[in-house]
């Protein structure tokens, strides 16, 4: 059975301290990482336990990594930690046998691509949404067309699965451009 624990990662001294009392009830470990173990394998984290979560400025963002928790653990955990003022928002994810022989700074990488990528996928269908409940009128027939292929290109990319970073900013750019007024 995999020792259950959860491995932070740039988490404010506040939000730890909910997280300890919530993991001590349940009797799953509490481990900190920071930049000094970005070398280190993902299985060698679990092994070692370390401690810091001191000197985390390679990554912007906050991270939990989960190991041997099911979905029902995950949820609860974090349903008692937001009654508890949990404010944090970390990027989750869950260590797999794919992934545990990655360094840590490999999995992080990939876990913020990943992130960045859905937030964008997430930017695009949220402005598609809103382009088609604008209203036209009043509208140039020009601006309509523009608009009109825009959102086109926004919806076939999501469609298509086949995007990027770069790709979906360039659609979300476009769809903006074309619901503002013409001549801004």
């Amino acid at each position: 059975m995999k020792t259950k624990a959860m491995i932070c990662y740039n988490i404010d001294d506040m939000d730890l301290k909910i997280l300890e009392r919530i993991l001590q009830q349940r009797q799953i470990g509490l481990q900190l990482m920071d930049d000094g173990m970005l070398a280190m394998q993902v299985s060698e984290v679990l092994e070692k336990k370390p401690l810091s979560n001191q000197d985390c400025a390679r990554f912007g963002d906050s991270f939990v990594l989960m190991n041997g928790l099911d979905d029902q653990d995950i949820q609860e955990i974090f349903q008692q930690a937001e009654q508890a003022g949990w404010q944090c928002r970390p990027i989750m994810m869950v260590v797999t046998e794919h992934n545990r022989n990655w360094t840590v700074a490999k999995l992080l990488d990939e876990v913020s691509r990943e992130h960045r990528l859905l937030m964008k996928v997430g930017e695009l269908s949220e402005l598609l949404h809103q382009a088609d409940r604008t209203e036209r009128k009043g509208w140039p027939q020009s601006q309509i067309d523009r608009n009109n292929r825009a959102m086109m290109q926004g919806f076939m990319l999501l469609k298509s699965q086949h995007y990027d970073e770069s790709n979906l900013q360039q659609a979300i750019d476009q769809l903006r451009q074309s619901l503002q007024p013409c001549g801004e």
